[in-house]
């Protein structure tokens, strides 16, 4: 008995995901730990947060705080153009 294209993507696609993810994961983690400011303790919350937290805290840290790091001169409002 042999497995058809089916299985083999209901199979390989988590995989691929949970690989991703993770992947995505340690990125941020070792991105929040070497170069978050270490000021007021926001490198050890954040770095527990993403540790903790795995794939949900890692795309909070990409979407929330990183782009402020980033880029310093960045005004209050991420959204508002120049």
């Amino acid at each position: 008995m042999s497995i058809g294209a089916a299985e083999v993507l209901i199979i390989l696609i988590p995989l691929f995901l949970g690989l991703g993810g993770s992947a995505f994961w340690l990125w941020m983690l070792i991105d929040c730990a070497q170069n978050e400011p270490e000021e007021d303790e926001k490198r050890r919350r954040w770095v527990s947060l993403v540790a903790l937290t795995h794939c949900f805290g890692a795309l909070l840290y990409y979407c929330l705080r990183r782009p402020r790091r980033a880029s310093p001169h960045r005004q209050a409002f991420p959204d508002a153009v120049g």
